[in-house]
């Protein structure tokens, strides 16, 4: 269900698309990307005003292929499968157009996926990607053993349940998973990756983190990444 809230009271929005994944903002509109295949679109400028039986757009996806990712850049609403990523460019419904990108990689879940100026960041089980809607970059070597020695069991894209996060914060970006070398269901790791620098830190717990003014020192494990 799908609700808003003003300063004082909490509204449910009748007509909304039920079991929503996602919501995003695009082209004057809220999305809602569901677990049925489909992102549907609000009415311009309100998202309170629904019309499910028209105002969607379909992906012909399989089962194993649900929705997992969504960002909006350079004009364009990106939305990731597991293995696949799609645009949806356009301003209004006459012209929204659906169309495949060709990079071959998909999205673990909506919570391993930002849209920032200089590209689309994105985790899965092969890596750490940038697209910036002409090139594909992976920024992950050097850290490279998460993913091929990740216990899966735990990853969203094997139980559908999500068990990390991914977000933007002074220039960072932060990555956190459960287990992985070392860790287990119940240790969440977490990595960084300083966009300017093109460096990363970690692994390390909460209880290992030491935040400074411009970089994060983890027992003194800095490496670098080209790309």
């Amino acid at each position: 269900s799908l609700y808003r809230v003003n300063v004082t009271t909490v509204l449910h929005v009748t007509g909304a698309p039920d079991y929503i994944r996602y919501l995003i903002q695009f082209s004057d509109r809220m999305w809602a990307i569901c677990d049925d295949g489909r992102a549907y679109y609000s009415g311009p400028a309100d998202g309170s005003v629904w019309s499910l039986s028209a105002n969607y757009i379909s992906f012909n996806t399989q089962e194993s292929q649900k929705l997992t990712g969504a960002a909006v850049f350079q004009g364009s609403l990106y939305i990731f499968t597991q293995n696949d990523l799609y645009r949806i460019s356009g301003l209004s419904p006459t012209d929204f157009r659906l169309d495949k990108m060709s990079i071959g990689l998909g999205c673990a879940d909506f919570n391993h996926c930002l849209g920032l100026a200089e590209g689309i960041y994105f985790l899965n089980r092969h890596g750490f990607y940038r697209w910036n809607g002409g090139e594909l970059a992976e920024l992950s070597q050097p850290i490279r053993n998460i993913f091929e020695y990740q216990d899966y069991s735990y990853w969203p894209i094997a139980n559908d349940n999500s068990t990390g996060d991914m977000i933007f914060f002074e220039n960072k970006i932060f990555i956190s998973l459960l287990g992985g070398p070392g860790g287990g269901p119940y240790k969440m790791k977490t990595y960084v990756y300083d966009l300017k620098n093109k460096m990363w830190t970690g692994p390390y717990t909460s209880s290992e983190t030491k935040i400074a003014e411009t970089q994060i020192n983890v027992k003194n494990k800095i490496l670098k990444v080209s790309g």
